[in-house]
């Protein structure tokens, strides 16, 4: 869908092969209001009506608690995401699907270990 909210400090977790009709990826960072935010975006070429993006927004009080727990300072929260989570990615080269469940371990990890997470969606939910 193409969100022109770009997070800054932006890091890319997992995208699929951008040549088949469907593209996906999962990016980390943090919008003008300090927020973590983790956002799978999704791409139909062949029917752009079907765009979507999904964010986690991690409130900054909350993304504060999540660096503490992962040893790092707050702004190298995305990099970290990318080190830890990508490591649940055993592929070199993803289909849609792949990054999509990958998007939804990420957003459950962060549930079940307690931290508020506001989900925002874009477009068609897919």
């Amino acid at each position: 869908m193409g969100n022109t909210d770009t997070p800054a400090l932006l890091e890319v977790l997992a995208e699929s092969d951008d040549d088949p009709e469907i593209w996906a990826s999962l990016v980390v960072g943090f919008d003008a209001a300090k927020n973590c935010i983790v956002r799978f975006e999704y791409t139909n070429y062949e029917e752009r009506a079907r765009d979507y993006d999904i964010d986690l927004l991690v409130e900054p009080d909350e993304a504060f608690r999540l660096a503490r727990l992962w040893g790092v300072r707050p702004v190298e929260l995305p990099r970290a995401c990318c080190e830890r989570f990508g490591r649940l990615n055993p592929y070199p080269q993803l289909v849609p699907s792949q990054v999509k469940r990958l998007f939804g371990a990420l957003s459950d990890a962060l549930r079940e270990n307690g931290f508020r997470v506001r989900r925002v969606r874009r477009g068609l939910a897919g």
